[in-house]
């Protein structure tokens, strides 16, 4: 039986823990937050087969999302202890590529990241490629795209269209022409266990490899539920534009790929 340290409690952190403890693991699950400010650990790393890290480091002293000195410690700790686990870094799929450039992302591409939580993502993964070179951890990196909930609590544009759908709330689009490969949360989750079973101990990305413009994906839930309430469009958001990515690599691996967006809004409805 293997004992899982998961750090983080956002809806990543907690449905990771919950589907490693329905499936037999030992896992305890801390929040990033509480242990930033903790003057110490209040576990002993020694005592864990695997270690998934889904934290947000914002890469920004002043954000009081930021997690700098917690993730520092632990470095410090598996080079101390010469910890021999698996370490499971929740990279960012969209932050650490940049802006697409008309292919999709091989995990072999440039990383051309735009934003200081994509630069820290990239330090981040660069960092621990040389710590697990030097102590002898295995080492999984999940570059993991745009993640979603088919839910109206969902806290993206998914919830948003739900939530016009069905409570009638108005849907406010910034731009609307920019493009994601959407995942959802679940297919994350199966994936990063399966990875780790299978001991593919490499650099992945997490994503379905079909990106969707918003006002398409609004068409897929008007198509497929009913029409959005108060549509209304605002100029183009900032950042990072199109995103798209190759799964080849992980269809490789695991035969449970990730399911697109349509797939998964018809299996919703069937279910219901």
């Amino acid at each position: 039986m293997q004992n899982v340290l998961v750090i983080g409690m956002g809806r990543v952190g907690k449905g990771l823990s919950s589907e490693l403890a329905n499936r037999g693991y030992v896992v305890e699950n801390y929040s990033s937050q509480e242990l930033e400010e903790s003057s110490r650990l209040p576990f002993n790393l020694a005592n864990f087969d695997t270690f998934y890290w889904c934290a947000r480091e914002s890469g920004i002293p002043s954000d009081k999302s930021n997690t700098r000195r917690l993730f520092s410690a632990l470095l410090f700790e598996i080079e101390k202890l010469r910890w021999r686990g698996l370490f499971v870094f929740l990279s960012s799929a969209g932050e650490v590529y940049g802006e697409g450039i008309g292919y999709r992302a091989l995990e072999t591409s440039p990383l051309k990241p735009i934003s200081d939580y994509g630069r820290t993502k990239v330090k981040n993964e660069a960092l621990l490629m040389k710590l697990a070179n030097t102590v002898g951890f295995d080492l999984l990196v999940a570059r993991i795209s745009s993640i979603y909930e088919l839910q109206n609590e969902d806290p993206g544009i998914f919830g948003a269209i739900l939530r016009s759908i069905n409570l009638k709330h108005q849907l406010t689009v910034i731009g609307g022409h920019q493009s994601r490969d959407f995942i959802h949360l679940q297919d994350v989750i199966n994936c990063l266990i399966l990875l780790a079973e299978n001991k593919s101990y490499s650099v992945f990305n997490l994503a379905t490899g079909n990106s969707i413009t918003i006002f398409n994906l609004v068409k897929i839930f008007e198509d497929a539920i009913g029409p959005v309430n108060e549509l209304t469009i605002i100029k183009m958001a900032d950042g990072i534009q199109h995103s798209r990515l190759s799964i080849e690599k992980i269809r490789g691996v695991i035969t449970e790929v990730p399911q697109p967006v349509p797939d998964k809004i018809e299996e919703m409805i069937f279910k219901k």
